[in-house]
């Protein structure tokens, strides 16, 4: 007849009394209809069976507190008979672990998740790429709209705000890709200069907004928004705003998540930047590398000016007086031209002699 004949305090805990009081009584007594049946209904399983039943169950205890409970169903048999008479229920608060073991599970997940978006940022090639890989990430969530800023600053303080990338749900974005904004004239700008995260539940009425900004932000239709800024070391970077057209709970694990991706962001974009420093640099050590071997190539000085000295015969020339040397010099310099050819040789002349310039070559 399921009647309790003997009872552990701690079991006695769970429907608020004392372990004397429950002698006598049975599931009926303290638990719901439904509830009580079911707990029958594995107790008759056991005596029909004649075998062990484990199981776990979740219900709100005397304390006002859920608890989840494993219970093993264990039949004792009258000796005589060998069918079982009696049973005993041992059961174990498991709450404690089972929270942590979904705490485990949730770790896991993230780390998972935060793995993948990581290699997706890092694993990106350009700008535009690691632009949409970190909004592919922000976009698990299911916002509304994402749109993704490059910061351009003076003097290390943000001046131009470019829009790099943008996704909507509804493929009707509020701003298209490049629109410039010049932050110090903006309503916002105190959003595009922020160096900390932001994340705000309710636009309507958070304190951290002004009536400008709530105005500025209307035209998205978010009711919860974040701010992202993007940065590494200090140097300003970039700005991801994050809308919602309906209202949203930023939990701790979205809040882990997007940070963890936003500082992600930032080193793929100095990486970027040192990348694009090393490549113009290599280009400058080339083009000085193959000036060097070319220079180093040539023929010295001398040798090509007296070959242009010894055809100067072969050569249609046109001389006229060009200017008169200073006393004293024992130098005369041609100009031999021929065509677009130009080349200059020294000999040892007499002093007070006249410098020629070649003039007028036809062709």
């Amino acid at each position: 007849n399921h009647t309790w004949i003997e009872m552990n305090q701690a079991s006695a805990d769970i429907v608020g009394y004392d372990e004397t009081e429950l002698i006598g009584r049975t599931d009926q007594d303290y638990f719901s209809p439904k509830l009580a049946s079911e707990f029958q209904r594995r107790d008759n399983k056991v005596f029909e069976t004649n075998n062990i039943l484990e199981y776990e169950d979740k219900n709100r205890w005397a304390d006002g507190k859920e608890h989840i409970a494993y219970t093993r169903l264990i039949p004792i048999a009258d000796p005589s008979s060998d069918q079982p008479e009696y049973l005993l229920r041992i059961s174990h608060d498991i709450t404690e672990q089972k929270a942590q073991e979904a705490e485990r599970e949730l770790l896991l997940s993230e780390t998972e998740v935060l793995y993948k978006g990581t290699r997706d940022i890092s694993g990106s090639l350009s700008e535009r790429q690691i632009f949409h890989a970190l909004i592919n990430q922000i976009s698990l969530i299911e916002p509304c709209e994402i749109m993704a800023y490059r910061l351009t600053n003076v003097d290390n303080e943000p001046m131009w705000a470019v829009l790099a990338a943008v996704w909507q749900k509804l493929d009707n974005p509020t701003l298209p890709v490049g629109t410039t904004v010049f932050i110090p004239d903006s309503p916002q700008n105190r959003i595009f200069t922020s160096t900390t995260p932001q994340f705000i539940e309710t636009v309507a009425t958070d304190p951290a907004l002004s009536e400008a900004e709530r105005e500025s932000i209307a035209p998205t239709a978010a009711k919860s928004l974040a701010v992202l800024p993007l940065s590494f070391i200090g140097q300003r970077l970039g700005l991801v705003i994050v809308n919602f057209t309906q209202p949203v709970v930023f939990t701790e694990a979205i809040r882990r998540f997007w940070l963890a991706m936003i500082d992600q962001t930032g080193v793929a974009l100095h990486n970027r930047e040192l990348i694009q420093e090393a490549a113009y640099r290599a280009v400058q050590a080339e083009t000085a590398a193959e000036v060097a071997r070319v220079a180093s190539s040539m023929l010295s000085l001398p040798e090509p000016l007296m070959m242009g000295v010894l055809s100067v015969k072969h050569w249609p020339m046109y001389l006229r007086p060009c200017a008169q040397s200073g006393e004293g010099s024992s130098m005369l310099d041609f100009l031999l031209c021929h065509k677009r050819h130009v080349v200059r040789q020294a000999a040892d002349i007499p002093t007070n002699t006249t410098t020629w310039a070649c003039q007028g070559i036809p062709g």
